[in-house]
């Protein structure tokens, strides 16, 4: 078969897919078969994106008019042990999240700071470190039934971020800490506030990503298989919020979660058991999940 012929069957094939209530907007090259955080650059076209653990300390950018990689920025001196996610200010800053944590035993969590040229996306400069450190963390790692420190999901906002955590533990305990730290250079300590309650299987309740949405003051958070959207929050203790579920009717390894415009939401999934990685978009119901409620 010719190589013409061959990516027609591909592109055959991806169509036929079941990708259940998702827009399948690209399929994304092999450099992102393990995208873990995007990031939509308002105004533009673009799309930040970076690999988790083992891949180059590199950001990408994505143009989602042309459908291709324009370019990246390669950011010197800095290791990629765990990136899993990315937020930003919205005024030229884009946060980089270096805190996966498997095996809850890491010491080294860390945000870089890095500041973005709007004349030349592939130019950026770090500005800033924000280590970290769990306030109720005491070992290093903890027990089995107590591995509740790995970070996939982040967000920036008013000064401030706020983690919610991937929860490890032998006995999945349905949820996610929610976490805060000022957002500035430093090492701080991560003051617990509050728990999100997500749903009781590991498998798909995990928390996997999560992006803010300034203009309605919301957070979108993401599973394999689900987003909820949480609003009407009281910020100072994160024990109050409205949540709605929406169940997405397609499984795969989704890590990667951003607001684009209005009410539709672009996410990308890691190439696991012949599915990925590709960019989709979902745009929110206007009726939930009933069971969105805690």
């Amino acid at each position: 078969m010719s190589r013409l012929g061959l990516i027609c069957l591909v592109s055959a094939l991806a169509n036929c897919q079941d990708y259940g209530k998702l827009e399948l907007v690209d399929q994304l090259p092999k450099d992102m078969r393990e995208v873990s955080g995007i990031q939509f650059v308002s105004g533009t076209d673009h799309l930040w994106m970076v690999n988790d653990s083992g891949n180059r300390p590199e950001v990408y950018c994505w143009n989602l008019q042309e459908s291709g990689l324009v370019g990246s920025a390669q950011l010197e001196g800095l290791k990629n042990v765990d990136w899993e996610e990315l937020a930003t200010n919205k005024e030229s800053l884009l946060y980089v999240g270096d805190f996966g944590n498997n095996m809850n035993k890491r010491r080294d969590q860390v945000i870089y700071h890095l500041k973005v040229d709007p004349q030349n996306l592939e130019k950026m400069q770090l500005v800033g470190k924000t280590f970290f450190r769990f306030e109720n963390q005491r070992e290093y790692p903890p027990k089995k039934k107590e591995r509740k420190f790995d970070v996939e999901a982040f967000i920036y906002r008013q000064g401030q971020f706020y983690l919610f955590t991937r929860h490890r533990d032998k006995a999945f305990d349905n949820g996610s800490n929610i976490y805060r730290i000022p957002a500035t250079s430093g090492t701080k300590i991560a003051r617990r506030l509050g728990k999100f309650e997500s749903c009781k299987d590991s498998r798909d309740c995990q928390i996997t990503a999560a992006d803010y949405d300034p203009v309605l003051d919301r957070i979108a958070l993401l599973s394999y298989n689900k987003v909820w959207i949480l609003d009407s929050i009281n910020w100072d203790t994160m024990k109050k919020y409205r949540s709605r579920l929406f169940r997405l009717g397609h499984r795969s390894q989704k890590e990667s979660i951003s607001f684009e415009k209005g009410d539709c939401l672009l996410i990308a999934d890691e190439r696991s058991r012949g599915q990925g990685p590709n960019l989709y978009r979902y745009c929110l119901e206007t009726s939930a999940d009933p069971e969105g409620n805690p």
